[in-house]
């Protein structure tokens, strides 16, 4: 058995070397290609090994605290060091552009219009200013009347005013000597009258002086004390002797005390009459203190306006309350505000003889007691070029004057009626700044009257009145500017029969040309009542027709 396994293992070796002998033999038996192809270079590399990061620790149970017992002296160590001084910042100013202190203005037009204007003034100063300042318009042309007539309708104003001020370091003392000669005619007679009015029998000048005071606070905090005195002396006369001087003096000031502004306003005015007249007489004075607040958004104001009139007559108190209330309701967009208020109108003949001089000579009007004035209304700006402002306001008035036509022959003079009335207004204003070169600017009123008594309408007095102005700007060489008025609904009184008769609605389109042919000379071209439309300023008075001047202006 042994040996059979002997054999068996003999034979299975035998085999085993025949079989790599014979592929020994076929190997070296083909060609052995020496040719080598080398993908890259060769590249040694190092298989990673877990490294053993243990550190060596010592556990010492044995703590040791130090002990330290020490103590510092002071001692002053004196320095030579001195630090340099910093100058300031200086920012260079922007330079000044050239001031021209005078000028001149002359213009001549048709129906002998005549314009003449100058202005003197002193020099750029941190501590004074005065000047001079005269003015000069006229014209003498003819109008026709309802009845067809052609009748001379000359006019005249003269101002002259010297002015200056000097600016002290908390205040600034301000004041001016004025002169004016004025003319009108009373050409407006009635058209049933078949009559000629002389030119010099039918004129009235008014001539008068003033020269006027005051001492303003430079102070603009509201911390410290705010004040203002004024006072002046102004005399007006006219053609027939009659005369009217007036005093005035008025105060006012105020601070601030913690949130709340604290403040009183006082005036003082006393009318007294010429040769003519001299047994009437006016003084009215007034005191008025008041209280105002504002935090963030919102604003109020309320006061006393205690006022006492005297006249020859006897003398009469009028309250006032006064109370108003502004807040935003979208900040720098929309602000809203509503009041209550009252105050007495005063009407002394230089400022009735302003509004219409052709009033009776020497025509002395009651005051008008404004007893109850309550308002409200909108205003902000809807961007940087859109301002804005709404109003509407109810008010109730004791002696409210109207001019109607006087009884006497030729009926070419006015006196005043009187009336209790109330009074619903709606105003409204927008400026807007389309782009550099165009602006426009509107204005509006629309009022309503209800009478005391049904005979008397609101004379003279138009229901509606509105204007707009355009202005455009060519490269600030040629400037166009162009306005649009217009008057609603009048009545007037017809002086014969007592009715009321109709004053007709109108537009007046005004236009004018400035052409700037240097910095300091430029031309101008100026179109009154293009259209020449037929309208009257008071009942029976008719305006110019078409008017054209041209002139120029010189800067000094």
């Amino acid at each position: 058995m042994k040996i059979n396994n002997k054999i068996s293992i003999k034979s299975k070796g035998l085999l085993i070397l025949s079989f790599l002998l014979a592929i020994v033999q076929i190997a070296f038996g083909q060609d052995i290609k020496k040719d080598v192809t080398v993908v890259k270079p060769y590249q040694p590399s190092i298989l990673d090994v877990s490294k053993i990061n243990l550190l060596p620790a010592f556990n010492d149970t044995i703590s040791l605290f130090p002990k330290f017992d020490y103590s510092i002296s002071t001692v002053h160590l004196n320095t030579t060091f001195q630090p340099r001084i910093i100058s300031a910042a200086k920012m260079a100013p922007e330079p000044l552009q050239y001031l021209y202190n005078n000028y001149i203005k002359l213009g001549l037009g048709n129906r002998l219009a005549t314009l003449a204007e100058l202005s003197i003034a002193s020099n750029r100063s941190k501590k004074n200013s005065y000047g001079i300042y005269f003015k000069h318009k006229s014209a003498d042309g003819l109008v026709k009347l309802d009845n067809d007539k052609r009748v001379d309708a000359p006019f005249a104003d003269n101002a002259l005013t010297f002015y200056g001020r000097q600016i002290f370091k908390e205040s600034v003392l301000s004041g001016n000597v004025g002169y004016l000669s004025n003319k009108v005619a009373f050409y407006g007679y009635h058209p049933s009258l078949d009559t000629t009015l002389f030119k010099n029998n039918i004129l009235q000048y008014y001539r008068g002086g003033n020269i006027n005071l005051s001492l303003e606070s430079l102070e603009t905090d509201s911390a410290h004390l705010y004040y203002k005195f004024s006072g002046g002396y102004n005399y007006l006369s006219d053609n027939f002797k009659n005369a009217e001087n007036h005093i005035s003096f008025k105060g006012q000031g105020g601070k601030q005390y913690n949130d709340y502004y604290l403040g009183a306003e006082l005036q003082y005015d006393n009318f007294s009459p010429g040769a003519n007249n001299d047994s009437t007489h006016n003084t009215v004075f007034s005191i008025k203190p008041y209280l105002s607040k504002s935090k963030g958004d919102w604003r109020f104001h309320i006061g006393i306006d205690a006022t006492e009139d005297n006249t020859e007559k006897g003398g009469n108190f009028y309250p006032y309350l006064i109370a108003n209330l502004e807040f935003a309701i979208v900040r720098s967009v929309l602000n809203a505000y509503i009041g209550y208020d009252g105050f007495l109108e005063i009407n002394n003949l230089a400022t009735i003889a302003g509004i219409n001089p052709f009033i009776v000579p020497g025509l002395r009007i009651t005051n008008t007691n404004h007893k109850i004035h309550i308002f409200g209304g909108l205003k902000g700006s809807a961007n940087s070029n859109i301002y804005y402002s709404c109003q509407a306001s109810y008010s109730a008035i004791d002696d409210q004057y109207f001019f109607v036509n006087d009884t006497i022959l030729p009926y070419n003079k006015f006196t005043a009626v009187y009336d209790n009335i109330e009074l619903l207004q709606f105003s409204a204003e927008f400026d807007i700044k389309a782009s550099e070169k165009l602006s426009l600017l509107a204005r509006g009123n629309y009022q309503v009257y209800s009478m005391s008594h049904e005979s008397i309408k609101p004379w003279q007095m138009p229901n509606i009145d509105a204007t707009l102005t355009l202005k455009y700007n060519m490269q600030d060489k040629i400037i166009l500017t162009a306005d649009i008025c217009t008057f609603g609904r009048r009545y007037a009184r017809d002086p014969i029969t007592r009715q009321a008769n109709l004053m007709n609605p109108f537009f007046d389109f005004n236009l004018g040309i400035e052409y700037h042919y240097t910095k300091i000379l430029s031309l101008f071209l100026q179109f009154k009542n293009l259209t020449a439309t037929r309208y009257l300023i008071w009942d029976q008075y008719p305006a110019y027709r078409f008017q054209v001047m041209a002139g120029l202006t010189y800067a000094l």
